[in-house]
């Protein structure tokens, strides 16, 4: 998770995730907000990626180059 968000504020989106999860309504929301907050990796195929990213204007390639980004930053 820590490499994941350094990937994300590297590439300038890190706020705009925190606060996009922060506004999810209902159970969705707040499932979302503890996976974020207290989950220890971050999966490529999660539903919240696939619904972040197109939010955050990434494409598929864009979410898989954060992936491959956030794997060369030493844990």
């Amino acid at each position: 998770m820590r490499q994941a968000r350094q990937a994300m504020l590297s590439a300038g989106i890190l706020s705009q995730v925190d606060a996009l999860i922060a506004a999810m309504p209902g159970d969705d929301g707040e499932s979302a907000r503890i996976d974020w907050g207290h989950a220890h990796d971050v999966k490529r195929d999660w539903p919240l990626i696939g619904a972040l990213g197109p939010q955050l204007g990434l494409t598929e390639q864009g979410i898989d180059d954060l992936f491959i980004y956030a794997a060369t930053i030493p844990q």
